[in-house]
């Protein structure tokens, strides 16, 4: 894990990451984020995560239930989800993933904009909540990392076979 510290500056977490991909975990049900970090510290600015990320995509991914809190102070321009259907209904306006999200200029979701350049667009189907299933198996990962002068900025993690 990319991380900046010092004794006297809180932690940054991938601190040049920007486009992050997760791609093909159709048994990942919870993206947790970091293990004892709370809200709490989060509003006391001691953590930063990916204080770069530009662009998230969640594609098939169907029983991931929830984005973590850490993504509302995100600089995410883009945030496309994919064959992701349990996510997919929490992110529109008025919905639990919204508040995370609505800071995102540019949503896709399930191949169409949810907001585009800042504006909310019109709900044309508003399909209930899609079942969840659960799943205690443990999803392994391959992590791909491309490296540029800057550090890492790109990441992107797939099912193994």
């Amino acid at each position: 894990m990319e991380t900046q510290t010092s004794s006297s500056s809180p932690v940054i977490l991938f601190p040049s990451l920007k486009t992050l991909v997760f791609d093909l975990l159709p048994k990942w049900e919870e993206w947790e984020g970091m293990t004892g970090w709370s809200e709490e510290e989060d509003s006391h600015k001691t953590n930063t995560i990916m204080p770069c990320l530009s662009s998230l995509e969640i594609i098939d991914c169907n029983v991931l239930k929830t984005l973590p809190n850490f993504l509302r102070n995100t600089p995410l321009k883009e945030l496309v989800i994919d064959y992701s259907q349990t996510l997919e209904q929490g992110c529109r306006k008025g919905r639990e993933e919204w508040p995370k999200i609505s800071h995102i200029p540019n949503i896709k979701v399930d191949k169409e904009f949810v907001q585009k350049d800042g504006v909310y667009q019109t709900d044309d189907d508003e399909t209930s909540s899609a079942a969840s299933t659960s799943s205690s198996e443990i999803i392994s990962i391959i992590s791909t990392l491309i490296e540029t002068e800057e550090g890492f900025d790109f990441l992107i993690c797939q099912q193994l076979k």
